[in-house]
């Protein structure tokens, strides 16, 4: 440095010199006021001059030592400088690799959806510290964009709650177009819009909002790690969401939104088998809709597509969160209800058919129309020996419901169909002008018709 430059020239050349001329002016001083001494300060002045010498080498020696200590100070506090970095690289590597092992988890754990995405948001929190955490994913048959889940802090909703929240989509429709990572950056945080690709299909969007503090480099460093991270985390959740989509396709009825038939074959076997073993309830609720067929004929069978995917939604919002519907057949439906037995399942049938009966449902050209529906209910019990027992008795409940005036529920126990609720005037009234039924119950026993 110039600095050092200049202290060595000083060390090497000012010093002696200056030391030797101090000396050469006292030596004459001397010499015009006593000439018979100068023999006497010869001597001296060379050995000043020499000390002056060696007192310049000393002094350069110690400032180069000093100069290689400053030196390995400098490289010392580099060195430290690039290992805490590289520590917390590797920090934010075992950070990032640990996510994505929970994500796999995730994955082979979490069956329902929304718990998967509830656990999906919280490890991108944890990871990347947004403050807020939206999804985007691509609606099925209409191909647009809509927030499946939203958390801010430690509060998550989802899909319809989401449209009440005042969220930024700016860059979410452009990210998810372009396949590209956008990033908007505000004064104190920085918006990320990373789109979600798996097998070079377009699910939807993560879009994450990471506040922004400190310094400049370090604010611009927080932005390049956060990106590199949601980018990293993008590629497992995209798999993550796409596993249970495509479950969802192989096992949810594309028109109800009901599981499938053999999905219901696949989860009472599993419930049957529970029940024998470990003796637990089980009931289950059979369900077909009165004049379906006129409906179609009346309406067409666009009007009826619609009438059965509304009922099958009330069922879905009416049954219990551990209850399970399903599509069984055309026009008929059924609910699995574990743990529950024959007074619990019947309670729930009960709230099905009076919920769609008040309902008024839309035709294609905007008619209302009601549609009543029947039900059957059976219960587990320790002599039956297989699984299509139960089923068995359910549709023979069933059957009696509809050979006995429809718009009601029955339920068989012990051989015989019990009525739950009173008869209206269901058949003899039109499917598009069925009538709610009075809230008066009673109950009715009779020999079970054969299946």
């Amino acid at each position: 440095m110039k600095w050092r430059s200049v202290l060595l020239a000083f060390v090497w050349l000012g010093l002696p010199l200056i030391t030797i001329g101090v000396m050469t002016y006292y030596v004459f001083l001397f010499l015009q006021a006593a000439p018979e001494i100068a023999h006497i300060l010869a001597p001296f002045v060379i050995l000043t001059c020499l000390y002056a010498v060696f007192l310049a080498v000393v002094a350069q020696r110690l400032l180069a030592r000093v100069g290689a200590l400053l030196g390995e100070k400098k490289t010392t506090r580099r060195v430290e400088k690039d290992l805490v970095t590289r520590y917390e690289d590797l920090q934010d590597q075992i950070e990032l690799l640990s996510a994505m092992r929970n994500l796999s988890h995730v994955v082979n754990d979490a069956v329902e959806f929304r718990s998967i995405l509830e656990e999906v948001t919280r490890i991108v929190s944890d990871v990347t510290g947004a403050s807020e955490i939206t999804i985007f994913l691509v609606t099925e048959h209409s191909l647009k964009l809509q927030p499946a889940v939203h958390r801010r802090g430690g509060v998550v909703v989802f899909d319809e709650d989401i449209k009440r929240l005042r969220i930024d989509r700016r860059h979410v429709y452009q990210s998810l177009q372009h396949r590209m990572i956008l990033r908007d950056k505000g004064p104190n945080q920085v918006n990320f819009a990373i789109p979600l690709i798996a097998d070079q299909e377009s699910l939807g969007v993560l879009q994450a909002m990471v506040p922004l503090t400190g310094e400049t480099e370090e604010i611009a460093d927080r932005i390049e790690k956060s990106e590199a991270m949601l980018v990293a985390l993008a590629k497992h959740i995209s798999l993550a969401i796409k596993t249970p989509i495509l479950y969802n396709r192989a096992v949810v009825d594309g028109l109800t939104g009901l599981y499938t038939k053999r999905h219901f074959q696949h989860q009472l076997a599993n419930y049957f088998n529970a029940s024998k073993r470990l003796d637990k309830p089980l009931s289950l609720i059979m369900i077909d809709i009165d004049f379906f067929k006129k409906i179609n004929d009346r309406y067409g069978h666009l009007t009826g597509d619609r009438t059965l995917a509304a009922i099958s939604l009330i069922i879905s919002k009416t049954i219990r969160q551990y209850d399970s519907a399903y599509r069984y057949g055309g026009e008929e439906l059924s609910v699995l209800l574990p743990e529950s037995d024959m007074n619990d399942a019947v309670l729930v049938a009960e709230r099905i058919r009076r919920k769609i009966a008040e309902e008024e449902f839309t035709t294609e050209d905007d008619k209302k129309i009601r549609v009543t529906v029947s039900l059957g209910v059976a219960a587990f019990r320790p002599e039956l020996a297989e699984m299509k027992q139960l089923i068995a008795e359910a549709d023979t409940a069933l059957y009696f419901a509809k050979q006995s005036g429809r718009n009601q529920v029955i339920c068989l126990k012990d051989g015989e169909c019990s009525k739950i609720a009173e008869t209206p005037e269901a058949a003899s009234v039109d499917a598009g002008e069925a009538s709610a039924l009075p809230s008066k119950r009673t109950r009715r026993k009779s020999k079970a018709p054969p299946p």
